[in-house]
């Protein structure tokens, strides 16, 4: 398994804050978008796959919009916060794809794997304490 793989897994922990809620369907849905995006940014990681990156992309995309909504739902302060780390994170990715060189690409980005997966977590918990039973 090679560090780009494995550098993703974590993201599948963003789940946890959320399993309490797992009987209001918009937290099921989300969860599952957490989970299919994990799953498909893995299998492109892992077999390189045009199809796959396309999907890998377009699921990321949908799991930014669904914290969003989220965001926007649950309260606006929220919402700040989630558009905050997101472009955060993204700035960083972004500065990776252009920066890197062929020879530190593999670490920087699996090494912004896991600053993602912190963000996607913490995102999961920000969301978790506004939810209301």
């Amino acid at each position: 398994m090679n560090l780009l793989v494995l550098s993703t897994l974590p993201h599948y922990l963003s789940v946890l804050p959320l399993i309490y809620y797992y009987n209001d369907p918009v937290i099921l849905y989300y969860m599952f978008v957490i989970l299919t995006s994990s799953t498909f940014s893995i299998l492109y990681h892992s077999k390189k796959n045009n199809i796959i990156d396309e999907f890998d992309h377009l699921l990321a995309l949908v799991w930014f919009l669904y914290d969003v909504y989220l965001g926007f739902s649950l309260r606006y302060t929220l919402l700040f916060q989630i558009i905050f780390y997101n472009t955060l994170s993204f700035m960083v990715y972004q500065r990776i794809e252009i920066e890197s060189s062929r020879e530190n690409y593999y670490i920087l980005h699996s090494a912004w794997h896991l600053l993602n997966s912190y963000k996607s977590f913490y995102v999961s918990c920000l969301i978790s304490m506004y939810q209301t039973r």
